[in-house]
């Protein structure tokens, strides 16, 4: 789709400049040519299409730039230069295209991103642009404004990176120029009606008539088509682009747009008038399909002829940068060449060799004005509009153009018609043209001209501005020295920068920062030294940062106030606002002191005055220590200051063994109330810390019950606000910590009760009268009642805390502390530096260096260093005051007790000078004398078992850059995460393998894998135990900085920021693992040891192969002796019947016969099975066995029945265990396959010589040690018997390095090589340290991945090592061969290859004579005791038909009941389809003289069972015979329509892979099956995954619903539909902020019913998202129907499985049907199916035809036909009833699919007969039988038919194998009767987002609230 008008002309531009560039003869501008711009040097210009998406753009740099990941391409002989990048279109693409190319140092320069964050030369050093940035758009928009006097003003934005960043610009810049922005209303790219109708009224309700419109929208004509827009006066950003479309539309009539200016070209007109009049023969197909988009016409062919006249040309706006971005390119080379080639022609080899850095650097440097050289004359010219002078091109330090060019054009009736009229234009900075006279605006009606309207604030002063209006509140005391208080004396407003309700506790911490300059002067006894000024920042950081700049700056002035007299700011009322302040103040060398803890701690100049978030987090600590509790869970408000104390409690937590079992954020994990449902579920973690503000504690205590016990903090503390009315009773038993406080009534609270004057407090205090109206609830104005009901008696006296609302803020002592350590610190100096007597404030003060330990020169350094050293006893606690370490105060806190029977706090307890608490003095909640919340028993909670195993083991070797590892050294303890004792086996030997590999690294050993100057590899190891949990636990703990670990050599902890990638082994604990790391940011896990083939998957990296691959080494032994005869065992788990699945097929491939395929359990025990297997031993005696149990093993081996065992790497690993002693003597001779993992050397040498007294900081050491001697060390009493110490390791018979070292070595050199690849890439070539770029770079995680999958280097076996495409490594596997006790090496299979190694020729002479031959391949036995019913349409040539009749049964390959949705019904429609071929008009002239018949399978819903059956069908195992009983051929069947679900279409692609048969699936929708690398034969007629997913994602961004949950079904449905949304959604601002995946068995009502309440945790988020299989869908409908919190809270979307399914809505209760948006499948009744082919059809007449025909008529009619049946009673009472006549039929939702599978295989199979019979066959060829590409011919044929379906629409299959049709869009609809789905829209085949004009949606689903999404999505934060 093209999404803008844009792109043709700027490439026509590009493609008219190189032409000029290359140009070699002739005359341009009226000089002769003779030769290219640079001698000798053509360009070529390759333009690639983004398609506007930012992923396919990052896919194009590969293409551009081969070079980079391919040897050969760097290498080749005639390279061409690439000098850099040209585009991309938008800011979007650009800032994800940017970093890639900075990775390189490779110049991309822009000719249309305009964005303003591409300006940061930090973020973006090579990235230029020849477009202004935005920002001076914007300028040109305030100057616009200016001139039109408009000074109240709203803004109507689209929610992309354009929209966003000018609403914010304009906002910003809206305070400095007057300017009230008093609304900004957002709409998406591809708004709806309503959506526009709605932003119009938010803009219309808030008062403004003139509206600044930054929006980016593909078509204006809707948002000018509502009615509401001519309520305004519109100004248009450059995005506008002045359409022609708009020239008719009334509503826009009066607009004035503001656009880039530019010079018209006429040469290039010419050129591009040419270009177009020559489109139709140009042979650009994509360029035709623009110019007809845009024109709406048609070239030829067709009568849609709208608009075939071309419009008047207008040069496009970009066509002058895209030009510029060519010289820019041009000239920067013409200078490297005019340095490297000394005027040679061409590119010679020093030009060619230029390195990006060169190239970057010369186009840095453009600086030149056009001359008659550049060729064009309108350029060369200072005759040339607008500017008349030369136009000069050079770039600004950040890249962009120096001067800026902007017209200004207003949409009046000119002459007869309307036109875009130019009135200004804007040069750099100024307007050189403005014609006001030629302004015509227009009234609402748009039919009269009126005089432009002034637009200003309704009331001065402005009010609700969403920027500080010029004239703003503040409180000031006078004094010579100044105090800047800012305090949020109001909540925040609904948008940015406005204000909200008055805030008691901010109006109590002003009033006590106005007390305490009096306190302050008396403090250092003077009267008026000390002053202040106190603003609000309304809880705001960005308003707090501007006020406060502004005021320092002298920008914003007070009467009477000399900035240069302010000499500290005091705090702010919200953390993040003091954080913003601090970071502001910070640059600027001066200080803040903080009343309220704040989130950040780092800044030099910060200082507080409340107890630090650390002090808080220890005293809870404490509390919960001294009250022996272990198990909680945390609540906490969502303000910054409580989620820092929270990160530091959880901390803390862990290292005194108490657990955090959950965490809860109210309002991101639900309300108050909902909030602490969710804690009442977890009855064992009784105690609650709440870390809440007081006004949250006093909503939460009034949802208190049994046995919760809270326990809060310092912000609540003693807060009386927080003991309500409602929630005293509960609050009985309450804990809290927090300021002491002094027995007596302090003198601020003294003061603050006295009897005020209204009068002179709001002289004063200018919010005073707010704070009283608040308090009291009462209007101080009757002509203004701001929503009270009462007015105010009694005010103009009276005591404020008299008032039942009034509450004294936790923190005013600390604002007095604040105020009197500043007068403490203004008065050290002033005693030293003024000496002369005065008194007052001399010179000296402002310029005098500063005293004692202070640093720096001046007034700020020297107080600095005073507030350092300052004391003073504090009136609020009586005690002294000071700052401990410069920055946090001394003093303690109280321990708060609330009584029983009180509503007071009584202290029970403090933290200084040591922590002590008088638990006589307690009274706990509820009653109870103790309180019961630990967590004894790790099995009860799990996820607390690594808090009590205590501080993890750990080896940390220093590094610049480390890698986290995860060993299992111990093995798994008997519960939860708890560890056992120290493995004799693998485990140990890892830990040193990783240090031994590290310090080859580092010593520069390895010359492929090698670090720059002193950079140096490191490493953190833990032992997990084989603990999936505890692994997870630590991961996760250290990665989010909760749990922090010593470096036990410094001291200091280890940065676990470093750690960039990790190492696991073992296949649970990595599986595990993935996910975990995946949600963290895409860090790179790689395993030297987990083989499990579902890794693959999930992403993992391996040096290992995957273990289905060893079947291939399995299958090469096989062939190595000529065995065409074996026998299969294998265990009946998903490791065995994998792998024995493979086996088949490739057996089938080899024509290996597989009599037998026995899976224990299954088809009996061992013993049976054996039995069985001897049988045939005259047959064979070779037996593959696939089975990861060792019992099995055991009992196979038991005896000695000289069977010949080939078994899996399983039994390969028992041979290095103990368990080897268990394999009895029928193992000898057996053949094992082991992962090709050599030992080395230097580990192996490093191990054997280690001793208990070795001199190695290993934890591990002594008891690997101990366990392999069974002896106790000095000092330990392990073992009865003492060790030598000195004894090796090698010594002890039990040792055993571990089989992994070679893998484990290859591991860290990946890791290494990717690491210093990336090191060269973001540093530079001599680099010497990690650069601070590497850690800042924000792709880092994704780069590092992409760097492992293209690593490459020589293994220490001297082998080469890479991951292949599948990231598994590339070693092979060994064949290990039993020879006496022993297991020899004697092959290796690597790339397809079975080598002998050397002590294979010893062994071969042992097997030539094992009977394994193959007497009568055409007889070998089914490799399955079952007879096949089938369905059989008589034909010459076959389809198969594979469909789910049953579900599947118990036991694998058994079948259940009969499947009654998507099953049995298909079987008819497959054969209504196949008998329709002989009269359906779409075959008219096909097919001549050929019957296509069809052959129908039983599935049994099973992916094994499927591909079975296609195996054996055609291996000759399965023999199926018609009527006749005659031999059906397999060879027959062109083709098979099959696949109900993914997973089925995956595994059956194995077989049909091999027998290279064609499948069409009706259903599969999985993305990855379009690859066709791996799926070379599948097609399929349904849409695949990917194109829902962008449906779905296309409708939340049309409703804003940008923040939802995930619950997916196991296996591949649910992963693949999620990644096609997660590749979808990719920079689409929408956040995933939770996915849960049902486990593997599905789901039951139980863990329904858990998935529910899980969704509750997240309760911003209430869009959820499912891909969930029918019966799962159904569980979870159920139980959120079931659920009073979920039943009507969630707005579920529904992908295909639930479309307009009523099966899935039958569990619901109470008739709660959730409120739902499904995408079914776009689809028709097929009503010749039903009248004509179904209707005749009953058992008395068509049993004996379909054999499943009676099942599923008597499952339609609830009845049996039969005297006994296991599911029904009732007897039938009919025979002759149609299938139609039951009340439960209905036509199956995949019928049109089926329908469609077999006509395209028609079609393919008619093409085949083309090709292969000629056009004018008539009948069957002999050529065709014999031929070896029929079906090849076939699967062409799908893949081009096209017909016209019962849709009435075009249906056809794409190259890729993918479908045309799209989605249906349904809406679940509730009637008092039930339910019913209404239509309301479509995602069709033009990708096109349809619905209808009267649906609408009112839902919200954001991030709006602070923390929602930052935690899980913190690139988006909040949106």
């Amino acid at each position: 789709q093209f999404l803008s008008t844009d792109a043709w002309p700027s490439i026509k531009a590009l493609e008219w400049a190189f032409d000029l560039l290359n140009k070699d003869s002739g005359t341009e501008a009226g000089l002769a040519i003779n030769d290219s711009y640079i001698p000798g040097v053509k360009f070529v210009l390759s333009v690639h299409d983004t398609c506007g998406r930012r992923q396919v753009t990052d896919s194009l740099l590969d293409s551009i730039f081969p070079e980079l990941v391919s040897t050969a391409a760097s290498c080749s002989a005639n390279q061409t230069l690439v000098p850099g990048v040209i585009g991309p279109a938008t800011t979007d693409s650009a800032v994800s295209l940017a970093p890639l190319l900075n990775d390189f140092g490779i110049p991309l320069v822009s000719y249309s991103a305009s964005g303003p964050g591409l300006s940061d030369r930090s973020a973006y050093p090579n990235f230029f642009r020849t477009i202004p940035s935005d920002t001076a758009q914007f300028d040109a928009i305030g100057a616009v404004l200016k001139q039109y006097n408009w000074t109240h003003i709203g803004i109507l934005y689209t929610t992309d990176a354009y929209g966003t960043a000018g609403q914010s610009a304009l906002v910003s810049l809206s305070a400095s120029l007057g300017i009230c922005v008093a609304q900004a209303s957002a709409i998406s790219v591809a708004p709806s009606a309503a959506e526009i109708s709605s932003a119009l009224g938010r803009l219309r309700d808030s008062g403004v008539r003139a509206v600044v419109a930054v929006v980016s929208l593909a078509d204006f004509a809707p948002l000018f088509n509502d009615p509401a827009s001519s309520a305004f006066q519109w100004i248009m950003s450059d995005s506008f682009g002045n359409p022609a479309a708009l020239l008719s539309v009334r509503n826009a009539r009066g607009l004035t747009s503001v656009s880039l200016g530019y010079r018209t070209n006429d040469a290039f007109e010419t050129f591009y008038l040419n270009e177009l009049s020559n489109v139709a023969s140009s042979g650009n197909a994509a360029f035709q399909q623009w110019f007809m988009q845009t024109r709406n016409c048609t070239l030829s062919g067709g009568t849609n002829l709208a608009n075939p006249g071309a419009p008047p040309y207008q040069q496009n706006r970009l066509v002058e940068p895209a030009i510029d971005a060519a010289f820019a390119y041009a000239r920067a080379l013409r200078s490297l060449w005019q340095t490297k080639c000394a005027g040679a022609r061409g590119v010679c080899a020093a030009l060619r060799g230029a390195t990006y850095a060169e190239l970057s650097a010369a186009v840095a440097a453009t600086d030149f004005s056009y001359t008659a050289a550049e060729r064009i004359a309108r350029y060369s010219t200072a005759s040339s509009e607008p500017d008349r002078r030369v136009k000069q091109l050079r770039l600004t330090d950040t890249g962009e153009p120096y001067e800026t060019n902007y017209f200004v054009h207003n949409l009046r009736q000119n002459g007869t018609a309307f036109a875009y009229v130019r009135v200004g234009v804007r040069l750099a900075g100024t307007f050189s043209e403005w014609r006001s006279g030629s302004v015509n605006v227009y009234n609402s009606a748009r039919d009269a001209v009126i005089p432009l309207p002034q637009f200003a604030c309704p009331a001065a002063p402005c009010s609700g501005c969403l920027a500080a209006a010029p004239d703003f509140k503040f409180a000031h005391v006078p004094g010579q020295l100044y105090l800047l208080g800012v305090f949020s004396v109001h909540s925040p407003g609904s948008s940015p920068r406005s204000c909200g309700a008055v805030s008691l506790d901010g109006s109590s911490e002003l009033d006590a920062f106005l007390y305490s300059v009096s306190q302050a002067n008396s403090l250092v006894n003077a009267t008026d030294l000390i002053g202040a000024v106190a603003i609000d920042d309304c809880g705001s950081s960005v308003l707090g940062q501007d006020l406060v700049d502004s005021l320092l700056s002298g920008a914003r002035r007070i009467a009477g106030l000399d900035p240069s007299r302010i000499i500290g700011v005091v705090g702010s009322g919200s953390a993040s606002s003091t954080d913003g302040i601090a970071q502001l103040l910070a640059a600027q060398r001066r200080s803040l002191i903080s009343f309220r803890p704040a989130a950040l701690t780092s800044s030099p100049y910060l200082y507080q005055t409340v107890a630090s978030a650390s002090a808080e987090a220890e005293a809870l600590l404490s509390t919960l220590a001294s009250l022996s509790v272990n198990y909680v869970q945390l609540v906490c408000s969502p303000d910054a200051a409580n989620q820092e104390i929270a990160r530091l409690f959880i901390a803390g937590a862990r290292s005194r063994r108490i657990c955090v079992s959950a965490t809860y954020v109210i309002g991101v994990n639900g309300t108050h109330a909902q909030v602490m449902a969710q804690v009442k579920t977890r009855t064992s973690a009784a105690v609650v810390v709440a870390l809440v503000t007081a006004s949250d504690a006093a909503q939460l205590l009034p949802q208190v019950t049994a046995p919760v016990q809270l326990v809060g903090g310092v912000a609540w503390g003693s807060s009386q606000s927080a003991l309500t009315a409602t929630s005293v009773s509960q609050s009985q038993g309450v804990i809290t910590v927090g300021e002491p406080r002094p027995a007596s009534a302090t003198p601020y609270q003294t003061w603050a009760g006295r009897t005020r004057e209204l009068a002179n407090e709001t002289a004063a205090n200018p919010w005073y009268s707010e704070w009283y109206e608040s308090l009291n609830s009462c209007s101080l104005s009757a002509a203004s009642m701001r929503g009270y009901t009462t007015l105010c008696s009694g005010a103009a006296s009276h005591s404020l805390t008299a008032s039942a609302r009034y509450t004294e803020s936790a923190y005013t002592s600390s604002v007095l502390r604040a105020s009197a350590s500043y007068a403490l610190a203004a008065s050290t100096r002033l005693s030293r530096v003024c000496t002369g007597g005065s008194g007052g404030v001399c010179t000296a003060f402002w310029f005098a260096s500063p005293a004692g330990n202070g640093t720096g020169t001046g007034l700020q350094a020297d107080l600095i260093a005073q507030l350092g050293d300052g004391r003073f006893t504090d009136p609020s606690t009586g005690s002294t005051f000071t700052f401990a370490d410069r920055s946090v105060p001394t003093f303690g806190l109280a321990v708060y007790n609330v009584k029983n029977g009180s509503a007071a706090y009584e202290a029970v307890g403090a933290t200084v000078p040591a922590f002590s608490l008088d638990t006589g003095l307690l009274q706990l909640a509820h009653g109870v004398a103790t309180l019961s919340s630990s967590c004894g028993d790790t099995s009860r909670c799990s996820e607390c078992a690594p808090y009590f195993t205590g501080t993890p083991n750990y080896l940390y070797l220093p590094g610049d850059i480390l890698v986290g590892v995860l060993v299992n050294v111990r093995s798994p303890g008997s519960s939860g995460g708890a560890c056992g004792p120290v493995k004799t086996g693998e485990g140990f030997g890892y830990t040193e393998a990783v240090r031994w590999t590290l310090d080859y690294i580092n010593g520069g050993n390895k010359s492929d894998v090698r670090f720059g100057g002193s950079v140096k590899l490191g490493a953190l190891i833990l032992d997990v135990c084989g603990s999936s949990s505890v692994a997870i636990s630590l991961v996760t703990s250290i990665s989010q900085g909760t749990l922090l670990l010593p470096d036990r050599s410094t001291g200091a902890n280890i940065d676990a920021s470093k750690i960039r990638s990790w190492v696991s082994y073992g296949d649970a604990v990595t599986t595990a693992l993935a996910p975990v790391l995946r949600d963290l940011g895409g860090v790179p896990l790689v395993s030297p040891s987990a083989s499990s083939d579902g890794l693959t998957a999930l992403g993992v990296f391996r040096t290992v192969p995957a273990s289905l691959s060893q079947v291939s080494a399995i299958i090469a032994v096989i062939n190595k002796f000529n065995w065409k005869c074996v026998q299969l065992v294998y265990s009946n788990n998903d490791y065995g019947n994998r792998l024995a699945t493979e086996f088949r097929v490739q057996a089938l491939r080899e024509g290996i016969c597989v009599p037998r395929c026995l899976e224990v359990g299954t088809d009996g025990s061992v013993a049976s099975i054996l039995s069985n297997i001897i049988l045939d031993i005259s047959k064979t005696r070779v037996v593959v066995v696939l089975s990861d149990k060792s019992a099995d093993l055991v009992q196979l081996t038991a005896d000695n029945n000289g069977l010949v065992f080939i078994a899996s790497n399983y039994w390969g690993e028992m041979t290095r265990d103990s368990a080897l002693s268990g394999l009895g003597p029928g193992a000898n001779n057996s053949w094992v396959m082991q992962v090709n993992s050599p030992d080395v050397a230097g580990v192996t040498a490093h191990l054997s010589g280690l001793s208990a007294d070795s001199s190695i900081d290993n934890p591990w050491l002594v008891p690997y040690y101990e366990a392999l001697f069974n002896c106790s060390t000095t000092g330990s009493l392990a073992y009865s018997s003492r060790c030598n110490n000195s004894w090796p390791m090698a010594a002890s018979p039990q040792f055993y390095p571990g089989l992994f070292m070679m893998t484990t070595t290859n591991a860290l050199f990946s890791i290494a090589k990717a690491y210093a690849d990336m090191l060269v890439a973001g540093c530079n070539s001599s680099y010497t340290s990690v650069c601070p770029n590497f850690w800042l770079n924000p792709g880092l995680n994704g780069q590092l991945a992409d760097r492992l999958s293209a690593v490459k280097f020589l293994a220490l076996g001297g082998s080469s090592f890479e991951f292949r495409s599948n990231r598994d490594g590339n070693m092979g596997w060994l064949a290990l061969n039993r020879v006496g006790p022993d297991y020899l090496p004697v092959g290796r299979y690597m790339f397809s290859v079975l080598s002998d190694l050397p002590a294979f020729p010893s062994r071969s002479s042992v097997y030539s004579s094992v009977p394994a031959a193959c007497a009568d391949c055409t007889n070998c036995p089914k490799s399955l005791d079952r007879t096949e019913k089938f369905l059989y349409v008589p034909g010459q040539l076959l389809i198969g038909g594979l469909f789910d009749v049953h579900y599947s049964g118990s036991v694998p390959f058994s079948c259940g009941r009969v499947n009654g949705q998507n099953g049995f019904l298909l079987t008819e429609v497959f054969k209504y389809a196949i008998e329709s071929i002989q009269t359906s008009p779409i075959f008219s002239g096909k097919l001549r003289g050929v019957k296509v018949g069809g052959i129908v399978m039983d599935t049994c819903s099973s992916a094994v069972r499927t591909d079975s059956l296609v195996a054996n069908l055609h291996s000759g195992s399965i023999v199926l015979r018609d009527s006749s009983l005659n031999r059906i051929d397999p060879e027959k069947v062109m083709a098979y329509v099959a696949a109900s679900t993914s997973e089925m279409a995956d595994q059956l692609s194995r077989v049909t892979n091999v027998v290279q048969v064609p499948v069409i699936s009706y259903a599969a929708t999985m993305s990855s099956l379009s690859n066709k690398q791996l799926y070379p034969y599948f097609s399929r007629t349904v849409p695949s995954d990917d194109k829902v997913a962008y449906a779905i994602v296309d409708f939340l961004k049309r409703y804003g619903l940008t923040n939802v949950q995930f619950v997916l079904s196991p296996g591949a449905y649910g992963s693949s539909g999620l990644q096609s949304v997660q590749r979808a959604i990719a920079n689409e601002g929408i956040c995933i902020s939770h996915t849960l995946q049902v486990n593997r068995t599905g789901l039951t009502a139980v863990n329904a019913d858990q998935v529910a309440s899980e969704l509750l945790k997240r309760p911003q988020s209430t869009v959820i998202v499912t891909f969930l299989q029918s019966n799962d869908l159904a569980e979870l409908l159920g139980a959120v129907s079931r659920n009073n919190l979920t039943y009507d809270r969630f707005l579920f979307i529904g992908t295909t499985y639930w479309g307009n399914s009523k099966t899935v809505l039958s569990k619901i209760t109470n008739g709660r049907y959730p409120r739902a948006i499904t995408f079914g499948f776009e689809t028709a009744d097929l009503t010749d199916f039903e009248r004509s082919y179904l209707l005749s059809k009953n058992p008395t007449s068509y049993a004996s035809v379909n054999p499943w025909f009676n099942e599923y008529y008597e499952h339609l009619f609830q009845c049996t036909l039969s005297s006994s049946s296991p599911y029904y009673s009732k007897r039938c009472s009919s025979s002759t009833m149609s299938l139609t006549d039951s009340r439960n039929y209905s036509q199956d939702s995949l019928a049109l699919y089926v329908v469609n599978a077999v006509y395209s295989t028609a079609l393919g199979i008619h093409t085949a007969l083309l090709r292969i019979c000629g056009p004018d066959y008539n009948g069957i060829c002999s050529d065709f039988y014999g031929s070896g590409e029929k079906r090849q011919w076939v699967q062409s044929g799908i893949r081009s038919a096209v017909f016209v379906d019962a849709t009435n629409l075009n249906f056809t299959v794409n190259a890729a194998g993918d479908s045309n049709r799209g989605y249906h869009i349904y809406e679940l609809r509730t009637t008092s009767s039930g339910f019913f789905y209404s239509s309301v829209g479509a995602y069709n085949d033009t990708a096109l987002l349809k619905l209808r004009s009267d649906f609408s949606l009112a839902w919200t689903s954001n991030c709006s609230l602070a923390g929602s999404c930052d935690t899980v999505c913190p690139n988006l934060g909040r949106n």
